[in-house]
């Protein structure tokens, strides 16, 4: 099983995903990018990693 992330650590990935959802992009790409280095190679980094990815295509940045 995956490692317990603690809620501090679930809060950060969370705002990933409301910044992006408030497309606010550019500082979804970067809180992303900090979360997906943070937590790579697990649940949190994956999440982290897709939100990136969707902010950057919503700036048709492929």
């Amino acid at each position: 099983m995956g490692r317990k992330f603690s809620p501090q650590e679930q809060r950060e990935v969370e705002l990933c995903r409301r910044t992006y959802e408030q497309k606010d992009y550019d500082k979804a790409i970067e809180l992303c990018k900090a979360a997906a280095k943070k937590f790579k190679e697990s649940s949190l980094g994956e999440e982290a990693q897709f939100y990136l990815a969707e902010s950057w295509y919503a700036k048709q940045r492929y």
